[in-house]
């Protein structure tokens, strides 16, 4: 295990940097690590019992590629430890940081394009676009939406709490999760009972999603009062049955 205590902030972008590159490229001959333990340790590093300590933590994880070497990990990996531990890690990055959240997401896909008559600034935008980092909420769609691939529950779970530290931290991003049609995504999970904790954490996102007015006219286009109506009315604590029903009083 990679120590927190007293180093200093070089030796942990040092020590961050490495395990980024492992993800990057494979563990070395000889090395300790694997990919999965890799991705347990930056998760580790970018935890502190200060808050201040953790957001400084989780800044240098993005700043050194942790973020998009970590969602790469679990789009492109085909072993599921690897994928679940590269989601847990994005759900502590993640956590309580608009700094981080903005780095991870593009929001340029809800800004106009020039009109056609400006052919050359309407092109240079779309060559832009094309060029900009992956977009965490466009990213979690693929997952969610199991596209071009099935993925486990047990990831869908944690992005899942990725999107909803997105949504608390970021509410110009809630017409981003409209714009990749997350919420239509993820009612389905609600409909059954036989994975709670997917039908518990997607009660949870849309609660953030309900949390501003502007996202709201969105949620009640979807089917998500009357699909959150028997999970409010079960009392189950398991299925967030609470969370349900503040997010139908919102709507």
């Amino acid at each position: 295990r990679v120590g927190k205590a007293k180093m200093s902030v070089h030796d942990l972008y040092t020590t961050i940097s490495n395990l980024i590159g492992i993800l990057e490229k494979g563990p070395p001959p000889g090395s300790q690590f694997t990919l999965a333990k890799a991705a347990q340790e930056l998760a580790n590093l970018a935890k502190s019992d200060s808050p201040n300590e953790q957001m400084s933590r989780q800044n240098l994880v993005v700043d050194a590629g942790g973020g998009l070497a970590l969602l790469k990990m679990v789009l492109e990996s085909e072993i599921e430890d690897e994928q679940w531990w590269a989601s847990l890690a994005l759900v502590q990055v993640t956590f309580g940081n608009e700094r981080v959240v903005e780095r991870l997401i593009d929001l340029s896909p809800l800004r106009p394009l020039p009109p056609p008559e400006d052919a050359d600034a309407r092109q240079l935008e779309l060559e832009l676009r094309q060029d900009r980092k992956c977009c965490l909420i466009k990213a979690s769609s693929s997952i969610l939406a199991d596209a071009p691939r099935k993925y486990p529950d047990r990831v869908k779970f944690a992005f899942l709490k990725v999107l909803t530290n997105v949504s608390n931290r970021s509410w110009p991003s809630h017409a981003l999760f409209f714009h990749h049609r997350i919420p239509h995504m993820i009612l389905p999970f609600c409909l059954t009972t036989n994975v709670p904790a997917l039908v518990s954490a997607s009660v949870g996102l849309l609660l953030s999603l309900s949390a501003q007015n502007s996202s709201r006219p969105s949620l009640l286009r979807t089917a998500a009062v009357r699909t959150l109506q028997p999970i409010a009315r079960s009392e189950r604590a398991e299925l967030n049955a609470v969370g349900a029903a503040m997010t139908r009083n919102n709507l």
